[in-house]
């Protein structure tokens, strides 16, 4: 018997992260596109659902029923099917997909030809009704530092936004970052591409600011913060007023380096 999945539709996507399930059958969610980025559609950066996915082309051939319960007993709340034939799972809709028209998923299950299974860059994507996890974050303040946004770094060889890299100990999170900029004293510290860190005492002229969606990588030492990407080289930025250190700044060669 397939799992019960709730009805959401794509103007109802809040009522995921408070709603009950409470719908018997399986329902549609929402047809989301499958924006690529520049990326090949199988890679999985770019799609809607990213965790366990599968295709059956051969027998019995893709259905709704049977991407659902590959999707439950790989323990993700959310089942895709597309393109006939590829089911994909996972446990939050990615800001990659945007809501389609549901008449753009006009593409036949390969196992049961009454059933819709997306189409090309097309999710046909069911709910379990479980409330998904925490999605990761920057926060907006880290004790007196305050997040000023993603930018843009070493864009168009534009140069670093910030100019002193910074090593850290172990695992990178936002706190071991601007904790290492402040002992160094640093007003500015800057995470990038999950372990990298980056200090200054201003951003240097030519950053540009980012959409704060651009910087969606997690960071290495802490997998609820969100320590930017690359090949974007996009990074997080925060600044502390009363908190500086005073005397010399010190440390930092610019290469990650002490």
């Amino acid at each position: 018997m397939v799992p019960p999945r709730a009805i959401i539709g794509a103007l109802l996507l809040p009522f995921i992260y408070s709603g009950s399930a409470s719908s018997n059958d399986i329902g549609l969610v929402a047809a989301l596109r499958q924006q690529l980025l520049h990326m090949p559609s199988d890679n999985p950066g770019a799609r809607t659902l990213t965790g366990g996915s599968y295709t059956d082309t051969t027998g019995p051939g893709m259905t709704v029923e049977s991407c659902v319960n590959f999707c439950d007993t790989e323990s993700f709340i959310f089942a895709g099917v597309e393109y006939s034939s590829e089911c994909h799972c996972g446990d939050f809709i990615e800001i990659n997909g945007v809501p389609a028209p549901l008449t753009d998923c006009n593409m036949a299950c390969t196992g049961n030809s009454a059933e819709m299974c997306g189409a090309g860059n097309r999710l046909n994507v069911f709910w379990s009704g479980t409330q998904p996890p925490l999605l990761p974050s920057i926060p907006a303040k880290i004790g007196n530092w305050t997040s000023v946004g993603c930018y843009g770094d070493n864009v168009n060889g534009a140069g670093r936004t910030l100019s002193v890299g910074q090593s850290v100990r172990g695992q990178l999170t936002l706190e071991t970052c601007t904790t290492a900029c402040f002992v160094e004293g640093y007003p500015y510290s800057g995470s990038e591409y999950s372990n990298e860190c980056y200090c200054g005492t201003q951003i240097e002229a030519g950053a540009v600011q980012m959409p704060v969606g651009d910087c969606d990588m997690l960071c290495a030492g802490d997998s609820s913060e969100l320590c930017m990407r690359r090949p974007e080289h996009t990074f997080d930025v925060n600044y502390t007023g009363s908190d500086r250190p005073t005397g010399p700044i010190r440390g930092g060669n610019g290469n990650g380096k002490n």
